[in-house]
C-alpha cells in the first residue's frame, strides 16, 4: 500500500464519518421535531 492509497483511504474514512454524523444530526433533529409536535397535540 503506497502513500497515495493511504491518503485516499483516510479521506474516504473522513467523508464517511462526516456523512454518519450528518445522518445522526438529521435523525435527532427530526425525532425531536416529531416529539415536540406530538406533545403539543397531547396538551
Amino acid at each position: 500500500m503506497n502513500i497515495l492509497e493511504e491518503i485516499a483511504s483516510e479521506k474516504t474514512l473522513a467523508m464517511t464519518d462526516r456523512v454518519i454524523l450528518l445522518q445522526l444530526m438529521i435523525c435527532s433533529v427530526s425525532s425531536f421535531g416529531y416529539y415536540s409536535i406530538a406533545s403539543k397535540r397531547v396538551s
